[in-house]
């Protein structure tokens, strides 16, 4: 596994205000603008009843060797969310998904981050991660996510925010940018 080191370039961001709206500042990754709002995206890949999950490596800073849902991450400067996301699934899943600002599920409203969440059907293509951001990867129900969840194998989101997941891919639901959940998800 390969592991970031001082020679990895700065990741820029975006700062975005309150309403979701870029600043025009650009900071490092981890440096947030006191009253800054960052744009991060996770992207929830479904082949029928199954949510496909990642297991973060070891590496990461947050929540190494969890599982997590399909893909997340930064949206990095000068991107829209929908470049990020595509970008993401390819970089941690090999997967090339052209998403579009129609694709965005909903937009998790989170103290100093705005969280926007893709619903995607999986389309058989073959899974390669990325050994420096992912160990394994693999299928699970609702329920068994939320078995996860309970027994610390899985990052702790909050139930009701998976359960909303699943409950949108269920019923077709693919596109509601428009409602922005104010919450705090683990």
């Amino acid at each position: 596994m390969s592991k970031c080191n001082d020679t990895c370039p700065v990741e820029l961001t975006d700062v975005y205000d309150s309403n979701k709206k870029r600043t025009g500042e650009v900071v490092p990754r981890h440096q947030m603008k006191e009253g800054g709002f960052r744009l991060v995206v996770q992207m929830c890949i479904f082949s029928k009843d199954k949510l496909l999950i990642q297991k973060r490596c070891m590496s990461k800073r947050s929540f190494p060797g969890a599982w997590d849902i399909s893909a997340a991450g930064q949206v990095d400067a000068g991107e829209e969310s929908h470049e990020g996301a595509s970008r993401e699934v390819r970089e941690e899943l090999g997967l090339e998904y052209i998403l579009t600002e129609k694709d965005l599920f909903v937009t998790l409203c989170l103290p100093h981050v705005f969280n926007d969440i893709y619903i995607m059907e999986y389309d058989g293509s073959e899974i390669t991660i990325q050994e420096s951001e992912v160990d394994d990867f693999g299928w699970a129900t609702e329920e068994e996510v939320l078995n996860m969840i309970d027994d610390g194998r899985f990052i702790p989101y909050k139930p009701e925010l998976i359960r909303s997941i699943f409950e949108a891919h269920r019923k077709g639901i693919r596109n509601a940018p428009d409602m922005c959940m104010e919450t705090s998800y683990i």
